[in-house]
């Protein structure tokens, strides 16, 4: 139930340069197509060429002027920075494999593995990485070396997708500031998203408190626009719900939003039955034909069989003090675990993103409008 299954950010505004002339015909129409190649490899999974277009199209924009916080570049950010996080999970299922090889003593076939599964298509860079890895191997412990394995590092790209994201929440916000709530519902729905992702990266990178902050965002936008029995809504609470359970609130805050997700995967199942039976219906139940709403039962069906046994094992468990902040609070010395602000902005993100591969856009310059941005844990 991640971010990635709901809804993708609404189609980009037409680009303008900072004096307020649109961009050259010419320019708007690669800008146009490297989106319609990024979008397509996103629904592929090839997120290394999604992050390709992206980078590219943003370059684009950037060479003809546009304004760093132009509405025009919160899509192109938020798949773009999407892309990024993708690719991090991808690398990092990848670097996880490998390690485990590495134990066994059987590293080439495991690497020759996956390979195969993750970056199936992307044949030249599989070289790329094998060369590099195995470089790395022959001159592990030289001074100096190995430098560009750390910039390839998941790490690295999880940043620059918390970065990039952030940016484009911003844009989003300054709009619906802009064109008032009631007016802006697409936005919105846009800007829950970029708080879902922001949740995702926040998880994996093990700051669960930003993580908590992120998803009660998005929950709350999606709990304005949305029917209780939207999917979407139900997989907002599970997500804040599996944050929540890491931090000092613990389980019985997560038990809440697990229960919250449960009552919304029900009432979306009873919608589908009544579907079926020919009763009543919904505007996307009506686009479905009859085995499509039987799948849709099937799987919700299946959803709300975990959420009960998820519901049952926070019940049974007991209530204890959170692991995560209680070790850190352990090896600070008893320091309060407060979450902490960074000195400021992070103004460009170039250097967070893949720098082996290609040169990334010149990053929205964020601290134009530092009142916005928002602490990262």
């Amino acid at each position: 139930m991640s971010a990635a299954d709901t809804t993708e950010a609404t189609a980009p505004a037409p680009a303008r340069a900072s004096n307020g002339t649109p961009i050259p015909e010419d320019k708007a129409a690669q800008v146009a197509r490297l989106l319609a190649e990024g979008k397509k490899a996103l629904a592929l999974k090839q997120w290394e060429e999604a992050v390709e277009k992206h980078a590219s199209a943003l370059q684009i924009q950037d060479e003809a002027g546009v304004d760093q916080l132009d509405v025009s570049k919160a899509p192109l950010l938020f798949n773009y920075g999407r892309a990024l996080f993708e690719l991090a999970l991808s690398q990092q299922g990848v670097m996880g494999k490998e390690e485990v090889a590495k134990g066994t003593g059987t590293v080439d076939e495991d690497k020759e593995k996956a390979g195969k599964f993750v970056f199936e298509g992307d044949g030249d860079e599989d070289g790329e990485e094998e060369e590099g890895e195995g470089e790395g191997e022959e001159q592990d412990g030289a001074d100096g070396e190995g430098g560009d394995e750390e910039e390839d590092l998941p790490e690295d790209d999880f940043n620059a997708a918390w970065e990039v994201l952030d940016v484009a929440r911003t844009i989003y916000e300054r709009e619906i500031a802009r064109k008032g709530a009631d007016n802006a519902r697409d936005d919105r729905m846009s800007l829950a998203e970029c708080y879902l992702f922001l949740g995702d990266i926040s998880c994996e990178t093990e700051k669960f408190d930003q993580a908590v902050l992120d998803y009660r965002a998005a929950l709350e936008i999606k709990t304005a626009l949305l029917p209780p029995s939207s999917r979407a809504l139900a997989s907002a609470h599970y997500q804040l719900s599996t944050a929540l359970e890491l931090t000092s609130a613990g389980r019985p805050a997560a038990l809440e939003h697990v229960q919250a997700a449960l009552d919304g995967f029900k009432a979306r199942a009873e919608e589908v039955r009544r579907a079926i039976a020919g009763e009543t219906t919904t505007e996307d139940l009506a686009r479905m034909t009859e085995r499509e709403r039987e799948a849709e039962l099937k799987d919700v069906s299946e959803l709300i069989g975990d959420l009960e046994v998820k519901i049952d094992e926070l019940k049974a468990a007991p209530v204890r003090e959170d692991l995560v902040s209680g070790t850190i609070n352990h090896l600070l010395g008893g320091i309060g675990g407060e979450v902490k602000q960074d000195a400021g902005p992070v103004n460009d993100l170039t250097s967070m993103v893949r720098k082996k591969k290609r040169p990334a856009p010149e990053a929205p310059a964020a601290a134009e409008d530092k009142s916005e941005k928002k602490p990262r844990v």
